[in-house]
């Protein structure tokens, strides 16, 4: 919505004699910010009432923090309903808010699909934390995740058994054509049943979520999600925490899937409990043969061992990945490129690494995959300088110019060609 026409006219009339809501966000860049960024301790002066603050987040940015103390029902109830409409105004208004956090928000159904159906309205849940979404927000916004005007890009869900099987089974539905969302946020506590099937599905279809952070505190459960995990193709960073009897079903899965998996390179396992060291063990002998994880973090107990060997193999990975950006043109480096190529870990090390923008490392890969492809013959041993046939009537392959050759090399990897 572009005025204030949408919102409850009764709380916005209330705040403008007190807050200056018809001036417009100034630009933002990195030489002009905007004004509300030198007056926010006045508004939160104002807001404090509401629970609403804001905060610098860095130079130029605000952080619009949202949390509500225990009052009477009838109170809490009025104080959650203008600080919906106020908190989704400012975010409408001012791009200069970088991110809106509620610690907390209470009230009724009615009330949460109503603040719901209003940050849907003005396009703001890409900059929204709401917290674990519940039923309520689920049958707002499930319906519109698979439609392209959709700007949700992460997704925080409660634990899985707290929803009701329409609305996971609608969530999900939503995901499998959603291109929009890149992170989720689960946890699984309850074992496995048609929901949590559903989710599993949803790991190994979805092509499109970069970033999962789950929390598993069922053996047969984690079974079946670390069995979807190996097959998905998109989750490139994993956060994982297993509250779990390290059964041989369950490290047996944890173990094929850092065997079998290609897509994720950066993990962080947390384990709790006393198998924590059978799992570490299980993990420590599958990443010898892992060559895509160049980062990882354990955190576990501090009496609990964690085997030297992990580390061993995330640093031989990590070799990899820096010989990968060093674009030597020999076959070991065209051997580490073609692994890491398409990954953002990659375009990250390229961009640390050459000090320029992902945009600009991204035309430096690009220039890269196609220097490697010209030289695909010579990197292999098929031709050792140049390809030179006798005079003949037709024309022969020595007359292919370098995007022929390139053009041949897009259906060929460097192991297709024993090296000798």
């Amino acid at each position: 919505m572009s005025d204030t026409a949408g919102y409850d006219e009764s709380c916005t009339d209330q705040w403008k004699d007190q807050l200056d809501m018809d001036k417009l966000c100034g630009p933002v860049s990195s030489q002009e910010t905007c004004w509300l960024c030198e007056n926010f301790t006045a508004w939160n002066q104002v807001m404090s009432a509401l629970g609403l603050g804001l905060e610098e987040s860095m130079p130029g940015m605000l952080l619009l923090r949202c949390s509500f103390d225990v009052k009477a029902e009838s109170e809490r109830l009025a104080t959650t309903r203008q600080a919906s409409f106020l908190a989704s105004w400012l975010l409408f208004h001012h791009p200069c808010i970088q991110e809106l956090i509620f610690v907390a928000i209470d009230g009724s159904d009615e009330e949460r699909t109503s603040l719901a159906q209003q940050l849907l309205a003005d396009n703001s849940y890409d900059r929204v934390r709401l917290g674990p979404w519940t039923e309520p927000y689920l049958r707002v916004l499930s319906p519109v995740l698979a439609s392209c005007r959709s700007s949700v890009e992460q997704i925080f869900l409660p634990d899985i058994g707290e929803l009701s099987l329409d609305s996971v089974t609608v969530l999900c539905n939503a995901l499998a054509s959603c291109k929009r969302v890149k992170h989720l946020i689960v946890a699984v506590r309850q074992e496995p049943d048609a929901r949590v099937a559903l989710l599993c599905d949803t790991l190994k279809n979805n092509r499109y979520i970069e970033r999962l952070n789950i929390e598993i505190e069922n053996a047969d459960s984690a079974k079946e999600i670390l069995c979807a995990l190996t097959v998905n193709a998109a989750v490139t960073f994993l956060d994982i925490t297993l509250r779990v009897t390290a059964n041989e079903e369950s490290t047996k899965a944890f173990s094929d899937m850092l065997s079998r998996n290609d897509a994720i390179t950066s993990m962080s396992v947390w384990l709790e409990g006393e198998d924590a060291q059978h799992f570490l063990d299980s993990i420590a002998k599958a990443m010898a043969r892992n060559k895509f994880i160049v980062s990882f973090i354990s955190r576990v107990d501090c009496r609990i061992y964690v085997p030297y060997s992990i580390l061993e193999s995330v640093r031989r990975n990590k070799c990899s990945l820096n010989r990968a950006v060093e674009r030597r043109v020999d076959r070991r480096g065209a051997e580490c490129f073609e692994l890491f190529v398409g990954r953002p870990c990659m375009m990250s090390q390229v961009s640390e690494v050459a000090g320029i923008t992902d945009e600009e490392a991204r035309l430096k890969v690009v220039a890269a995959e196609h220097l490697l492809r010209e030289k695909y013959f010579v990197l292999t041993g098929i031709v050792r300088s140049s390809v030179v046939c006798w005079p003949a009537v037709a024309t022969q392959i020595d007359a292919l110019n370098s995007d022929c050759w390139q053009a041949i090399a897009r259906y060929l990897r460097l192991n297709d060609v024993c090296f000798q």
